[in-house]
């Protein structure tokens, strides 16, 4: 994560867990920009979402007001934080590792960053993501 909250994801994305928006079973090794549901598309920028060999730089881009403060990553699955508490995450939900998705039913696979259900939309602080779990402190 950048200081202007640009994510940057690399390595085995065998479950989604890159946000790539594809369920291919491949090994990234160069960063590249993780990619945010339509609602949340960067402000018109020439950016290549599925640029795989690129070198890590800012970009000055709104997310809408969802900047990310911090990130959580388990052995198949991404957590990210927003600065407003939100909670988003992407990659292997086998386990319910991502909890609720908001507007969507059990989901095994998630391979784009998608806002996740928090109980009672409590403002989280931190998030964490084990092998097979993930936990959030809240306000």
């Amino acid at each position: 994560r950048t200081r202007e909250g640009i994510l940057y994801a690399w390595g085995w994305n065998n479950s989604g867990q890159l946000g790539t928006e594809d369920k291919l079973d491949q090994v990234l090794y160069d960063p590249h920009i993780v990619s945010w549901p339509e609602d949340i598309d960067p402000d018109e920028k020439d950016i290549d979402p599925d640029a795989k060999d690129i070198d890590p730089h800012s970009e000055d881009i709104d997310y809408q007001g969802v900047k990310i403060i911090d990130i959580a990553c388990g052995a198949r699955h991404t957590l990210a934080l927003g600065e407003d508490g939100s909670v988003w995450g992407c990659g292997w939900n086998e386990y319910g590792q991502l909890g609720g998705i908001t507007g969507s039913e059990e989901v095994p696979k998630v391979c784009t960053m998608t806002r996740l259900s928090i109980p009672d939309e409590a403002a989280v602080l931190k998030l964490c993501a084990g092998h097979w779990n993930s936990g959030l402190v809240t306000d």
